[in-house]
Order: C-alpha cells, then sequence, then structure tokens
C-alpha cells in the first residue's frame, strides 16, 4: 500500500511539473491554451488495470475513472495556487532552461558545421 501512495505521489508530482512547465512555455502563445499533458487513462492505468483484472465491469470502471477524475483535479486546483504563488520561480526557471537549450543548440550546429567541413 505504501509503495503504491509513493508511486502516486512522484507520477502526480512529475505530472504536474510537466504539465506546469508546458503549460507556461506556451502561454504566450497565440490560440487556445495547453492542455495539461496528463488523463485518468495514463496516471492511474496501473490502478484501472487492477480493477479491470479483478472483474470490475463498464459501469464500475467508469465510476473508479470519475473517482480518479474528481482526485486529480482537487490536486489540480492546489497546483494551480501553487504556480500562481511562485510565478517568479517558475519564469526564472523557464529561463534557465531556454538559455540552456539554446546553448545546446549553438554547440550542435558548430559541431555539425565543424563535421560538415571536413
Amino acid at each position: 500500500m505504501l509503495a503504491d501512495k509513493t508511486l502516486l505521489g512522484a507520477t502526480l508530482m512529475v505530472t504536474f511539473l510537466s504539465g506546469g512547465t508546458v503549460g507556461y512555455l506556451a502561454r504566450d502563445s497565440r490560440g487556445a491554451p495547453a492542455a495539461r499533458p496528463y488523463a485518468v487513462e495514463t496516471v492511474f492505468r496501473h490502478q484501472l488495470d487492477e480493477l479491470r483484472s479483478s472483474g470490475y465491469d463498464a459501469a464500475e470502471l467508469d465510476e473508479a475513472r470519475g473517482h480518479y477524475e474528481d482526485y486529480l483535479g482537487e490536486y489540480q486546483v492546489w497546483w494551480e495556487q501553487f504556480v500562481e504563488s511562485h510565478i517568479d520561480n517558475l519564469d526564472r526557471i523557464d529561463a534557465r532552461l531556454a538559455e540552456h537549450l539554446e546553448e545546446l543548440g549553438a554547440r550542435h550546429r558548430a559541431r555539425a558545421t565543424d563535421e560538415s567541413a571536413r
């Protein structure tokens, strides 16, 4: 039971961090806001598969899926509050990632140019 909670906690943390990162990287883009990169079927695949293998029928699985959706929704409210209260820190993290990726891209371009010149 503890391992399941630890796995769930780690999965949720990674999911929310990646969702927040994607959301903040895409926030200035034109168009609709980016969708969160998680779904109940992805986050709780293991648990839903266990219920399915235990013989839960389609209606029971739908009810369980609904409970998991509510659960994720409650976490999403908390996550959004956290993100709003730490926006400056997250902007610095986003800027640092963009800087590192730009440096990596510059090194790659220099290496690729060097190799093509040979």
